[in-house]
């Protein structure tokens, strides 16, 4: 068996020791999972949002996940798991068993992701350090045949704490699963999502109109991601420089810094939160037959239609988005309005999960930041890595793909922050 170890800390960060190991700069904590000698063999192929691993075997038709949510992200474990049933309007039943010798809740899904049918075995439990959402997962008409196999990949994983001590899948662990199944104390779960845990988000472009849904549990939590970066401690100072290891005596370029880290950040924590929106551009690129331009015209001009508002403006002065001047995307479709860096990482982001290559563009000199993308066009841009990223404008609308206003055109003055 090919063993996977991954280090966990608040932020993950990975570093490739040999084929299948990897570790992060801290050793005090962390949790494997075996992948087994079947005829395919298995890949990691990304962990690019940091707190997820993503896996999948030679044909592609199985795939492995792993998301880790900090202790504040929830109050239970029953709240992790709707939160991921709702986000991805998912269909099944669960029970309540041990995993790991902790508790945890257990079940079999079926959900259409990105217009793929999809069935997955979904655990979620927690330990002292953080909450644990593992996803063993196929194409809906393959599933039959990787499901042993995922389950097995599922249930080798084990935790382990400073001092050794190893938390695994005994054999008690397995037959309280199968008595729980047995004695029927499955628990069906609501196929409608509540009216609440949603809330719409209408934006109307060219000749296109949508009404947007966002979830609810998703603000909740982008919220809570912002107090932890720009609030202020006890003491009055603001946490942001810390959160990201900031050294503002010796980085001449602190501020940059910041917004680096930040927007990276934010998007990595605000990836998976703008689902409605991906699906909506997915399914009319499909539908209109759109080439690659007409589809990021026409995110281009949605998110250029929302109206414009610094956050600073909407919030109360003693609030974070206050300080930050910042939106996320759910805080956005919440106050249905956003200002520059509010509007082009949400493009960025909806960009990316189509597809395209997207990264920002920032500039302290004119207080402004904006939208790069390697596509065939005209107009202003700058080389990053050998390609052309062409400037969007995403304030107001009728801006197109590579114009820049005349008094912010030199483009010496933008620095490139690529999105990893």
């Amino acid at each position: 068996m090919k063993k996977i170890i991954i280090f966990i800390f608040l932020i993950f960060s990975f570093i490739q020791i040999n084929a299948w190991r990897y570790s992060a700069q801290k050793n005090t904590y962390y949790y494997t999972i075996d992948l087994p000698d079947y005829p395919e063999t298995w890949e990691l192929v990304d962990n690019s949002k940091k707190n997820n691993v993503l896996f999948q075997n030679q044909s592609k038709a199985a795939f492995f996940e792993i998301t880790v949510y900090d202790l504040n992200s929830a109050d239970s474990n029953q709240h992790i798991f709707d939160f991921v049933i709702q986000r991805f309007k998912m269909n099944g039943d669960f029970y309540n068993t041990t995993f790991c010798q902790y508790e945890a809740i257990r079940g079999e899904y079926v959900l259409n992701f990105e217009g793929n049918d999809l069935k997955m075995d979904l655990v979620v439990f927690k330990d002292n350090y953080f909450f644990y959402a593992l996803m063993g997962y196929a194409y809906k008409k393959h599933y039959e045949n990787y499901k042993e196999e995922l389950k097995k990949i599922l249930n080798t994983c084990k935790i382990y704490y400073d001092n050794n001590v190893v938390y695994g899948n005994d054999d008690m662990a397995h037959k309280e699963a199968k008595s729980a199944k047995k004695n029927n104390l499955n628990k069906k779960i609501d196929n409608e999502p509540k009216n609440y845990d949603f809330y719409p988000f209408h934006v109307k472009w060219d000749k296109r109109k949508a009404d947007f849904e966002f979830l609810m549990a998703d603000l909740i939590a982008s919220k809570k991601e912002i107090i932890e970066i720009g609030d202020y401690d006890s003491n009055g100072s603001w946490k942001g420089w810390a959160y990201f290891g900031i050294d503002t005596k010796n980085d001449l370029d602190h501020n940059f810094t910041f917004w680096k880290k930040f927007y990276q950040e934010m998007f990595n924590k605000n990836y998976y939160r703008v689902n409605d929106v991906v699906e909506y551009f997915e399914k009319i690129s499909e539908t209109d037959k759109l080439s690659s331009y007409e589809l990021a015209k026409s995110v281009m001009q949605c998110i250029q239609a929302i109206p414009y508002e610094r956050p600073k403006n909407l919030t109360k002065k003693d609030t974070v988005s206050n300080s930050l001047d910042y939106f996320t995307p759910n805080e956005l479709a919440d106050y249905k309005k956003g200002d520059c860096d509010t509007k082009s990482l949400f493009m960025v982001i909806v960009l990316r999960r189509l597809g395209f290559d997207a990264l920002m563009y920032h500039s302290a000199h004119y207080g402004h930041a904006m939208v790069g993308i390697n596509i065939n066009a005209s107009g202003a841009y700058k080389t990053y890595n050998g390609k052309k990223y062409y400037f969007i404008e995403s304030t107001y609308p009728n801006w197109k793909i590579g114009a820049l206003a005349p008094e912010m055109n030199n483009v010496s003055k933008w620095k490139i922050i690529p999105i990893n």
